[in-house]
């Protein structure tokens, strides 16, 4: 789907925000995102979106491709 598609999806089930729907989904982010660890889910402030910790960066998909973030840049992470 596209951006537009998925955001109309997301006010659709009444969420404003990706926090939000993370927070629907996935339950109470981690108190610290730093004490993330491998696999564990994680929202980036980078425009990423959602991602998947990877170590010391986190990857996820973006319009041009697979994207890696370094983990400072994400803000919350759900552990798996």
């Amino acid at each position: 789907t596209t951006a537009l598609g998925g955001e109309r999806v997301m006010r659709r089930l009444g969420w404003a925000s990706l926090e939000e729907m993370g927070r629907a989904l996935l339950g109470e982010p981690r108190q610290a995102v730093l004490l993330t660890q491998r696999g564990d889910v994680v929202l980036a402030d980078t425009g990423l979106g959602f991602g998947i910790c990877t170590g010391a960066s986190a990857v996820g998909m973006a319009p041009e491709g697979l994207v890696t973030v370094p983990l400072t840049s994400c803000r919350l992470a759900w552990p798996t």
